[in-house]
C-alpha cells in the first residue's frame, strides 16, 4: 500500500477535514478553504490524480505504489463550489457542471490509469467561481481536486497550491488518475474490488482468504451491474462478527455492493477461511453465518469452497469469540453500523504456535450481503410442553432453550424464539396463533398455550434463526374428559392441611379435579394439588395449579379447577390427593367442602378423607369430599 512523507501539521488537517467531509474547514472569517484530496494529499492512500492535473506521485521518493485496480467504474464530476457560513466550501446542490458516466471514463491497463477528457471550453465555466472534480465509485467519493478558472475559462489552476494546469490545445483537461487495490477497503491488507456485471463472475480478496461466485442474472432490476467489495474485519469479545451470543471463530468478511443492490435475483456463494483448533471436538458444526447489525444472524446453506486458498490465513485469539457478551441483543442491534466497523481492528495476531489452521473447505449461499463469518450454531431444546396430554382448552406452558454446543450448555441470550400454532386449533399468549418472544438471560423462552376445543393432537411450530435444529414441533393430546367422581353438596369445610383419597381409582387418565373451596380472608389465593399412585409419599402423577379470589365466607363454596397434563394411571389403583397454599394471604384458614358429619360423611362417595397427609395414608377423618374428578374411561359403578 502506498505511502508517501507526510505534510506539515496544519496543512495536512486541513486537507484530511476536505476529504472527511467533501469540504475544507478553516478558522473563523478566514478565506474558503480550498483543498486537494488524494493519496499524495493526506486523503485516500490507494487513489492518486496524475499529470496534468497533479504531479506525478512517483517523482516521490517516499512513494511505494500498490496493485493497480483496473476492475472498477468510477465516473466523474465538476461541481461548482460555494462557500458555506463557517468558511468551508462545498459543491452546490443540484446537477453539476458536467458528469462523466462510467461508460465515458477509459481504463488504460498499460499505463495503469483512469482517463476522461474535459473540454473546459463546453461547460461555460465563470472565471469568479472555483469548481471541483471529484472521482466516485457509485456513491463513494476517492478524491477531489479544485480548480480556478482563468483567462475567460480557457485556462484552468489548482486552486490549493496556486499552479498552473496545462490544457491540451487550450481548452481540454485530460483528468486522469490511478486507482489502487483498497481505495474502497478500510482494511486494505485482505480485500477485494471488482465491478461484476450481471452476466456474472468472480471475486477473490487479494489474500485468496475470502471470495464470492455469481451467477448468470444475479442482479434485480433495474441493476446491471455492481462493484463488489470484500474485505476483513476483526472479531473479538468487544466487536464479534454477529451481534448474537453465539461461539464465534476467526474469519469474518464484511461483503458489500456499490450501489447497495438489496436482495439478489439468484443466491451467491460465498467463501471464508477458518482457523480452529482440530482437537475441538465439534469443529464440523461450524458453520458461516450472514448478519446486519440490525438482525439476528442467519445460517447460510453450505456448499463446497471452489476459489479460496486458506494456507497461511491466521486467526487471532487462542480462546472463541463470542458466547456470552450480549445480554442485551435489541440495544446492541441499534448501533449504526459504520460505527460498529469502525471499532475493528485491522488485522489479528498470529495463532498461538499450539493451535492450527483447519480449512473445512466449505462455503455458504447468500441472497445478499453483510457481515459473513464462521460461528458454531446453537441447539434448540425443548424444557416443558412436549408429549403427553391435557383436557381440552387448557392452558399449558410450552418452554424452550437455546443454548450454544460447549462442552457444557451455554445459554444465548436474547435471540428470537418464536411459537406459532400449527395443529389443534389452539392459541398462544392468549388469543393469538403466533407470537416471537426473545430468550432470557439463561437462554429459556416460554409461552402460555392454549389446547384447542376439540380432542386430539395439538401442535406448537417452534422455531428460532440460528439453531442446527429449528424448527422443533411440541405435540400435545387434547383429551375431551368424562365425570369419574362426582360427589354431592357439601355441608361444611375442612382444612386443606387435610389429605383425601381414591381407592380404587375408576379411570385410566387423571385430567382435572374440581373443589369448592372457602376462606375466612379475603384475597386472592393461588393452590397446588398434587397427585400420587399409592399413599402419601408415593411418586408423583402430576402436579396442578388454580388461582381464585375467595371472600371473607368459610361457607363460600367457590368452585376451583385444577387441571392435570393427564397422566395415565392404573385403573382400580390408589391416588392420593394434598393441597397446599402458594400464594395469597398469608396464616389464612382456607377450607373446602365436605359433605355431611363426622364420622360418617357421605358413604356413597368414593373418596376418603384423612386427618393430615402423614404416609402413608394417614388416619382416616370422613368418608367423602365434595370433590368432582374427570378423566378417561367410563366410570366403575
Amino acid at each position: 500500500m502506498p505511502r508517501l512523507a507526510r505534510l506539515p501539521l496544519a496543512a495536512a488537517l486541513t486537507l484530511a477535514l476536505g476529504c472527511q467531509a467533501d469540504h475544507a474547514v478553516t478558522p473563523p472569517f478566514g478565506p474558503p478553504a480550498f483543498a486537494l484530496s488524494d493519496g499524495a494529499h493526506d486523503g485516500n492512500p490507494d487513489f492518486f490524480f496524475l499529470p496534468p492535473l497533479l504531479p506525478d506521485p512517483s517523482a516521490d521518493p517516499d512513494f511505494e505504489p500498490g496493485d493497480f485496480n483496473a476492475h472498477l467504474r468510477p465516473t466523474v464530476e465538476v461541481c461548482e463550489l460555494e462557500t458555506l457560513g463557517d468558511g468551508s466550501v462545498a459543491c452546490v446542490a443540484g446537477d453539476p457542471v458536467r458528469r462523466f458516466e462510467a461508460s465515458e471514463v477509459r481504463v488504460v491497463p498499460a499505463d495503469e490509469h483512469y482517463i476522461v477528457n474535459w473540454h473546459t471550453d463546453e461547460s461555460n465555466l465563470d472565471v469568479a467561481k472555483a469548481y471541483r472534480i471529484r472521482v466516485l465509485v457509485g456513491t463513494e467519493l476517492l478524491g477531489f481536486a479544485d480548480v480556478d478558472p482563468v483567462s475567460s475559462g480557457k485556462e484552468l489552476k489548482s486552486v490549493a497550491t496556486g499552479e498552473y494546469i496545462g490544457l491540451v490545445d487550450g481548452r481540454t483537461l485530460p483528468i486522469k488518475f490511478r486507482i489502487e487495490n483498497g481505495s474502497l477497503c478500510t482494511n486494505d491488507a485482505d480485500c477485494a474490488e471488482q465491478v461484476v456485471t450481471d452476466a456474472g463472475g468472480q471475486v477473490v480478496t487479494n489474500t485468496g482468504f475470502a471470495a464470492a461466485a455469481f451467477r448468470n442474472d444475479w442482479l434485480r432490476e433495474p441493476f446491471t451491474e455492481a462493484t463488489v467489495v470484500i474485505e476483513r474485519v476483526n472479531p473479538d469479545p468487544k466487536n464479534p462478527c454477529h451481534p448474537t451470543d453465539l461461539q464465534q471463530f476467526e474469519g469474518c468478511y464484511h461483503y458489500r455492493t456499490i450501489p447497495d443492490v438489496g436482495r439478489f435475483n439468484d443466491t451467491v456463494r460465498v467463501e471464508v477461511c477458518l482457523a480452529v483448533d482440530p482437537e475441538d471436538p465439534l469443529f464440523e458444526s461450524l458453520q458461516l453465518f450472514s448478519s446486519d447489525a440490525d438482525q439476528a444472524p442467519t445460517a447460510l446453506p453450505s456448499v463446497p469452497d471452489l476459489l479460496i486458498t486458506c494456507e497461511g490465513f491466521a486467526g487471532g485469539g487462542e480462546a472463541p469469540i463470542g458466547a456470552g457478551p450480549f445480554r442485551d441483543l435489541r440495544r446492541f442491534a441499534t448501533r449504526a453500523w459504520d460505527g460498529f466497523l469502525g471499532g475493528l481492528t485491522s488485522l489479528l495476531a498470529p495463532r498461538p504456535a499450539h493451535a492450527t489452521l483447519v480449512n473445512l473447505g466449505l462455503g455458504g449461499e447468500t441472497e445478499s450481503f453483510s457481515n459473513i463469518g464462521w460461528a458454531r450454531p446453537a441447539t434448540l431444546r425443548i424444557v416443558e410442553g412436549d408429549g403427553g396430554g391435557a383436557v381440552v382448552g387448557a392452558t399449558i406452558t410450552a418452554r424452550v432453550r437455546v443454548v450454544n454446543l460447549h462442552e457444557t450448555e451455554h445459554p444465548v441470550a436474547g435471540t428470537d424464539v418464536t411459537f406459532a400454532v400449527d395443529q389443534g386449533g389452539g392459541h398462544v399468549a392468549g388469543e393469538l396463533d403466533i407470537v416471537t418472544i426473545p430468550t432470557d438471560l439463561e437462554g429459556y423462552a416460554s409461552v402460555p398455550w392454549t389446547l384447542g376445543p376439540e380432542g386430539g393432537a395439538n401442535t406448537l411450530r417452534v422455531s428460532t434463526p440460528f439453531v442446527d435444529n429449528s424448527p422443533r414441533t411440541l405435540t400435545v393430546t387434547g383429551h375431551v374428559p368424562v365425570t369419574l367422581i362426582d360427589c354431592g353438596v357439601g355441608t361444611g369445610g375442612d382444612l386443606i392441611g387435610q389429605g383425601f383419597y381414591v381407592a380404587r381409582f375408576p379411570g385410566t387418565r387423571l385430567d382435572r379435579v374440581t373443589l369448592y373451596l372457602s376462606a375466612r380472608t379475603a384475597g386472592t389465593y393461588t393452590f397446588s394439588l398434587t397427585a400420587r399412585s399409592g399413599t402419601y409419599d408415593g411418586s408423583v402423577l402430576g402436579v396442578a395449579t388454580a388461582t381464585v379470589a375467595l371472600s371473607a365466607d368459610d361457607q363460600a363454596n367457590v368452585a376451583t379447577a385444577f387441571t392435570f397434563r393427564s397422566p395415565a394411571v392404573t385403573q382400580g389403583s390408589t391416588v392420593t390427593f394434598t393441597l397446599a397454599q402458594t400464594e395469597g394471604p398469608a396464616g389464612a384458614e382456607v377450607f373446602y367442602a365436605v359433605p355431611g358429619s363426622l364420622p360418617t360423611g357421605d358413604p356413597g362417595c368414593p373418596v376418603s378423607q384423612t386427618e393430615g397427609t402423614t404416609p402413608p395414608l394417614d388416619t382416616f377423618r370422613r368418608q367423602g369430599v365434595h370433590v368432582r374428578i374427570e378423566g378417561g374411561a367410563a366410570v366403575i359403578p
